[in-house]
């Protein structure tokens, strides 16, 4: 019985381990880098996670009973998705096979790692601009355990919807780079509402009510978290927010003849990268990450960013 018949008859196989292999189309992953781990999954099955890296990256999950593939897939997947915040990217993923199983035999594991790695959604291929390594500010090994692994599954699930947009904002297949960046834009309203449900802070602000504007949400967020990232957009004294909110504007009330106040291909992926710090920044502390694992790489990514093609003093030339 092969595994598409096994879904078709609602039996999807169990095992006991899942393999993931991971792969730069060019270059190469540093290492040796490993951590290794215990996690408790559904019904309090205990399971170990190793991440290893030596040019290519593996991660290997093995449970002490057999369980479902969607489970084990789900949490890999919410490995990678805590890996990418750390570094900028989703690294390709080039294999994945499950094992180990009384039931099922190797070729329904091997097929059901082939219809899993098919089904993967667009948001884990990330796009060439995510892609440079100056996007990474985390060393995994130096933070990932079993308390971070399951507070970043909670705040995942919580986050919802925002949390894709987070992902796809960054990806090859998702829409042209100025939707990207509207996206990007649009999700401070849901940071505004996380910080304000788990911190107590901004209760002056309620966002999609009258009297709440996107642009007092960017500005709140900026101030909090984001005074280094936006450093010399606030040091011009322009008023870099408006473009902002014109930018949302212009895509989300269409109309004819809108000018040129909004943000062109490149400041769109310049900005699209400045909110995907501004947010792992804001998720970093919410899980409890201590600010020297990657102060300093934020600050060498964000000069590299800031003088990338001279689009941030441009963009800065022509505000009004």
């Amino acid at each position: 019985m092969n595994f598409n018949t096994l879904l078709i008859n609602e039996k999807k196989p169990v095992c006991k381990k899942i393999t993931a292999t991971y792969q730069l189309d060019n270059g190469v992953l540093g290492g040796p880098v490993e951590s290794e781990f215990s996690y408790k999954i559904e019904n309090s099955t205990k399971v170990n996670i190793n991440i290893e890296q030596l040019g290519i990256r593996k991660i290997v999950i093995t449970t002490e009973k057999e369980v479902s593939t969607g489970i084990l897939f789900s949490l890999c997947q919410s490995i990678e998705k805590l890996l990418m915040l750390f570094e900028g990217r989703f690294v390709p993923l080039e294999y994945m096979c499950f094992s180990d199983s009384d039931e099922f035999t190797d070729d329904n594991l091997i097929e059901a790692g082939t219809w899993y790695k098919d089904k993967r959604l667009g948001c884990y291929e990330s796009s060439d601009f995510s892609m440079y390594n100056c996007n990474k500010i985390i060393s995994y090994n130096e933070v990932i355990n079993e308390k971070l692994l399951k507070d970043w599954i909670e705040l995942d699930k919580e986050l919802d919807l925002a949390s894709n947009v987070i992902f796809y904002a960054l990806s090859k297949n998702f829409a042209t780079v100025d939707i990207k960046c509207i996206f990007s834009i649009e999700l401070a309203e849901a940071f505004i509402d996380l910080i304000k449900e788990r911190k107590g802070l901004f209760s002056s602000l309620k966002p999609g009510n009258r009297g709440t504007t996107l642009k007092m949400c960017l500005d709140m967020l900026i101030t909090k978290y984001g005074n280094l990232i936006f450093e010399e957009e606030i040091r011009s004294k322009k008023d870099f927010l408006q473009m902002f909110v014109r930018s949302r504007n212009r895509m989300m009330h269409i109309k004819r003849h809108q000018g040129d106040n909004y943000l062109d291909g490149a400041e769109s992926i310049l900005y699209t990268i400045k909110f995907f710090n501004l947010y792992r920044i804001i998720i970093f502390e919410t899980l409890g990450i201590d600010e020297g694992f990657y102060l300093d790489n934020l600050k060498l990514s964000i000069a590299k960013w800031n003088e990338w093609e001279e689009v941030l003093e441009k963009f800065l030339n022509r505000i009004d």
